[in-house]
């Protein structure tokens, strides 16, 4: 698992090893290996730069979104644990995508005179 750590932290730092997962590791569906890591690499570098600068956080997020998708599907060897680490990471760029959607979790919370506790808040007086 190491050799395969390596070569993704070397995907910035070398082409040649990000063609080189492309074409051996990931199984990438419809694309040729090249245009996968060009279009990945791009999604990657560019959607967290959008985030970090707040500039088209929707777009950004979705395309990571997309991203990720695609990854859990074309990685076979893809653990349990490394599915769950996908979903979660869907979860918190939901976040980014959606961005009333802390909002309306945290209403309940932080709003006691809102309508879906009418009837308790008169049993509680």
């Amino acid at each position: 698992m190491s050799a395969l750590h390596d070569l993704q932290d070397a995907k910035i730092a070398s082409w040649d090893s990000t063609l080189s997962l492309f074409n051996y590791v990931y199984q990438i569906p419809v694309l040729p290996p090249e245009l996968a890591a060009t279009l990945a690499t791009a999604v990657e570098l560019g959607g967290a730069v959008l985030l970090a600068l707040g500039l088209g956080a929707r777009f950004g997020a979705t395309a990571l979104s997309v991203l990720n998708i695609v990854a859990v599907i074309s990685f076979p060897d893809l653990s349990d644990i490394g599915r769950q680490d996908h979903f979660y990471w869907g979860l918190l760029l939901l976040i980014f995508r959606r961005p009333d959607f802390v909002e309306s979790m945290l209403s309940p919370i932080s709003a006691p005179g809102a309508d879906w506790c009418a009837g308790r808040s008169s049993r509680w007086r």
